[in-house]
């Protein structure tokens, strides 16, 4: 048999249904001979519902999982360790029970991994979907679409709107180890964000995927506070590898993308849903962002400007963000499937 090289790893709680889809897709690129370098891990939380039966059903229909039910709910960072500690191979997949790889992206992985010896970072990009991930999938592009780097800070600057999300990065554990990490699963929210930017400024080339090859599902997250962990708690984290290949020009190149692209969706959610939150989001913003210009004149407004006026600044960021982020064949395909033209 051939040797394993990537390990498919899944947290997950009480998500039966949404972990069935994400196994059925898995079954289908892995019935062949594709299943010699890939193993599927699945750490469940101790869930109530009928989680271990699912996984049993999959066991018997040939899918091989190495299943992990942990007597306890251990809280989701250090089930995200679980994963990564227990996984057989240097290459990590953490995928989320409710988001999906579609197609042929194990196939590309297992190639790029094969060709690329010391790749330390392999980013797929992902899409949003509603109800069907097939029918949702933006419109393939017929070119080139693996980008490889050799600059571990231009390609962070690459990744940065998409990193965050958890089934997007397969790391390179190699040389960071499965546990260096093990001590902040008790606390941080983003743990797999050590692994991935401990990998990317570990190895000496990276790559991006520029199609769409996983599908997360849409507003299905846990409550939190937004600002608490994307603002606050994410800098923290890019600034404690400043010692470690984290250049102040790359940091500052990656905010200003971020509050040009990224955070000004959020902030209208905060200011329309989650008004009480929104002071909590200010100050968390002004001590990250203090000055930025990004920040002051283009993100800050929609917070602080009376609702109406904001609501309409924030459409407009919104959209030229999204241009800017080169979303906007996204955007153009969600309204075309609104209008359910074809």
């Amino acid at each position: 048999m051939n040797k394993k090289l990537l390990t498919i790893s899944i947290p997950t709680w009480n998500r039966a249904e949404f972990l069935k889809v994400a196994l059925e897709e898995l079954r289908s690129q892995l019935d062949g001979p594709l299943s010699d370098f890939v193993n599927v891990l699945v750490s469940d939380n101790c869930s109530t519902d009928n989680t271990a039966k699912i996984i049993d059903q999959f066991m018997s229909s040939g899918l091989d999982i190495q299943y992990i039910r942990n007597e306890s709910n251990l809280g989701w960072g250090r089930n995200f360790q679980q994963c990564i500690s227990e996984a057989e191979t240097d290459h990590v997949l953490l995928l989320s029970d409710d988001d999906v790889l579609v197609d042929d992206s194990i196939s590309r992985v297992i190639d790029l991994i094969q060709k690329h010896k010391d790749v330390g970072v392999i980013c797929l990009k992902p899409y949003g979907f509603d109800n069907d991930f097939d029918i949702e999938r933006p419109n393939r592009r017929n070119r080139e679409t693996i980008e490889t780097w050799v600059d571990a800070g231009k390609f962070l600057e690459r990744i940065s709107l998409e990193f965050t999300l958890l089934s997007c990065c397969v790391i390179n554990t190699s040389r960071i180890g499965k546990t260096k990490y093990i001590e902040l699963s008790e606390t941080s929210n983003f743990l797999h964000l050590f692994y991935i930017l401990d990998s990317l400024f570990s190895h000496t080339e990276n790559i991006y995927i520029d199609e769409y090859l996983v599908a997360s599902k849409r507003n299905n997250s846990v409550n939190y506070e937004f600002s608490e962990i994307f603002v606050r708690e994410f800098w923290s984290i890019l600034d404690s590898f400043r010692t470690k290949g984290l250049t102040p020009e790359v940091r500052q190149r990656v905010q200003d993308k971020l509050l040009i692209t990224y955070y000004p969706f959020y902030f209208q959610d905060v200011r329309k849903n989650f008004k009480k939150d929104v002071l909590i989001c200010i100050e968390n913003c002004d001590k990250t962002f203090g000055s930025n210009k990004y920040y002051k004149f283009w993100a800050k407004p929609i917070l602080i400007w009376p609702s109406f006026i904001a609501q309409i600044w924030g459409l407009f960021v919104i959209l030229i963000g999204r241009i800017k982020g080169g979303e906007f064949e996204k955007l153009v395909w969600k309204i075309r499937l609104k209008l359910r033209i074809r």
